[in-house]
C-alpha cells in the first residue's frame, strides 16, 4: 500500500525485480507512473499469501511518490502537457492557431517514435517476475489531440489541420491507427456542432476523408 499520497513519479523495476527474486514470488504493478494514489492505495500486488512490514517495505521502496508528475517514466504526461499548450493557445484571451498547429505536429512526431518501437523491443522480457499495465493507445491520442479537437472544433483552419494529421496516423495499422480514426470522428462531430458556415464543415470533412 501507499504510504503518502501523490503521483506515482518511478518505478524501479530492476529493484522489484530483485525484491521478488528474494522472496519467490510475481509481482503485478497495479500504480504505473503517472497514477494518482491516496495513503493506503495498493500500488503492487505480490503472489505470496503473506509477507511481513520488512518485505512490503522492501517492495514499497521501489515506488517514488510526489506532488507532481514525472516525465521520466510517465510518456502520457509529456502528451497531456502538449495538449494543454495547444488547448491554451486555442483560447479566447490567446487566440494563437498557429501554435496549436505547431504543436499537434510535435505530438505526431512523438507519436510517430512511439509506432516505430519494433515487437522485439516491446516485447522483450528484461523483469521476468514483474506485470505492468499496459498503455492505452486511445489514451495517448486523446491526451495530446483532445484539447485542440475540443477547444479548435470551431476554428476551421485548426480542425482541418487536426484532420489531416490525424488521417496520416490512421493510414498506419495497429491501434495507435485505430486510436487515430476514432479521435478524428470525434473531431469531426465537435466541428460540426460548431462551425455554422456549411462551406467550413465541407472543409472538415474533406479533410478527415482524404486527409
Amino acid at each position: 500500500m501507499a504510504e503518502e499520497t501523490g503521483y506515482i513519479q518511478n518505478v524501479d523495476p530492476a529493484r522489484l525485480q530483485a525484491v521478488a527474486e528474494a522472496q519467490d514470488c510475481l509481482v503485478e504493478i497495479l500504480a504505473a507512473p503517472g497514477a494518482f494514489v491516496r495513503c493506503g492505495d495498493p500500488v503492487a500486488a505480490i503472489s505470496r499469501d503473506r509477507c511481513d512490514e520488512e518485505g512490503c517495505d522492501a517492495f514499497r521502496s521501489a515506488f517514488a511518490i510526489g506532488g507532481q508528475r514525472s516525465f521520466d517514466q510517465d510518456p502520457r504526461f509529456g502528451l497531456i502537457v502538449l495538449g494543454e499548450i495547444a488547448g491554451r493557445a486555442l483560447s479566447p484571451g490567446v487566440n494563437d492557431a498557429g501554435t496549436a498547429i505547431q504543436v499537434m505536429g510535435a505530438a505526431v512526431r512523438a507519436l510517430d517514435e512511439w509506432a516505430a518501437m519494433t515487437p522485439s523491443e516491446a516485447l522483450a522480457v528484461r523483469y521476468s517476475r514483474l506485470w505492468v499495465p499496459q498503455i492505452d493507445d486511445d489514451d495517448l491520442v486523446a491526451d495530446v489531440f483532445g484539447p485542440p479537437a475540443r477547444y479548435g472544433a470551431g476554428d476551421v483552419a485548426v480542425a482541418v489541420r487536426l484532420q489531416k494529421l490525424l488521417h496520416k496516423l490512421a493510414r498506419d495499422k495497429g491501434p495507435l491507427a485505430t486510436a487515430a480514426r476514432r479521435q478524428s470522428r470525434e473531431a469531426l462531430e465537435r466541428s460540426r456542432l460548431a462551425l455554422s458556415l456549411p462551406a467550413d464543415v465541407r472543409q472538415v470533412e474533406l479533410a478527415a476523408k482524404t486527409g
